[in-house]
């Protein structure tokens, strides 16, 4: 009983065809997926650029002195760190400005005080001794001018009351000086 032959033989060419078909299948397959994740990456960095110019220039324009500027809300966790710690800068910053701002006032103030206290203290302390300096001065040109011998007793009383002004014109303006100094702690 025989019924017949059955042969097989295998076509290379329908193998490596279909091969093919799936390697091209595959193929786009990657291809999209790269073009995707390409796309996504770009995306991604372009928003991230996007963030950190913002960032970028609300640091500048705080550095010109404008304490308001603050960057965009953002979306990122980091980046939304990234602005509240650019804006509480900001805002120290501000604090730190007005803090400086009184304190030179305060400074102004109290050297103002200081500088009439000085005024004052040269007026009521020099003008006097100077003014009495002046008179003895012109009591002794008097006095030089006779050749009597009362005249020369008169013209060295000038001359020692001339002294006596000039040595307390000096103790004054030391006291002056002393208090202008500054105090220097003991160690």
């Amino acid at each position: 009983n025989f019924f017949g032959s059955l042969v097989l033989r295998s076509d290379v060419r329908d193998e490596a065809d279909e091969v093919w078909s799936d390697f091209r299948a595959v193929l786009i397959a990657i291809v999209l997926v790269s073009i995707v994740t390409v796309v996504a990456t770009l995306t991604t960095v372009h928003l991230i650029h996007r963030s950190l110019a913002a960032c970028n220039l609300a640091i500048r324009r705080i550095a010109e002195g404008d304490l308001t500027a603050c960057p965009p809300v953002q979306r990122l966790t980091e980046f939304a760190e990234l602005r509240d710690g650019i804006e509480h800068l900001a805002s120290d910053l501000g604090q730190q400005q007005a803090e400086n701002r009184l304190l030179q006032q305060r400074l102004m103030t109290l050297s103002d005080s200081e500088r009439r206290k000085v005024a004052s203290d040269l007026h009521d302390g020099l003008g006097p001794p100077l003014f009495a300096l002046r008179v003895a001065a012109a009591e002794a040109e008097v006095a030089a001018g006779s050749t009597s011998p009362a005249s020369r007793v008169a013209l060295a009383e000038e001359v020692d009351a001339i002294g006596r002004h000039a040595a307390n014109i000096q103790t004054t303006l030391r006291a002056i000086i002393y208090q202008l100094s500054p105090m220097i702690e003991a160690g």
